[in-house]
């Protein structure tokens, strides 16, 4: 998956790792017989307040512009410190 090439290094990990968690979010959605076109609410807890952009950025594109869900963010102390954005 490639960076945003624009950006400090910090704001580039924010995107990639925010990209790459939705990304993965199809196989969990596909075993339980479902999709992202289902989805009816998500809660992303980010790390670092500034991180709201890098977010946009990853989920626009992935989700599905006739069926999205209702989405709330929140800056919050997360499970690891190598996290920067953690969905739900």
């Amino acid at each position: 998956m490639p960076l945003p090439a624009r950006g400090s290094a910090p704001q580039r990990r924010r995107a990639a790792q925010a990209a790459e968690m939705l990304a993965r979010a199809g196989a969990p959605l596909d075993a339980a017989g479902t999709s992202k076109d289902r989805l009816l609410t998500a809660t992303a807890w980010r790390a670092d307040g500034r991180d709201v952009g890098a977010m946009n950025a990853a989920w626009w594109p992935r989700v599905d512009p006739h069926a999205r869900p209702v989405r709330a963010t929140e800056k919050s102390e997360l499970a690891l410190p190598a996290f920067v954005i953690e969905m739900h």
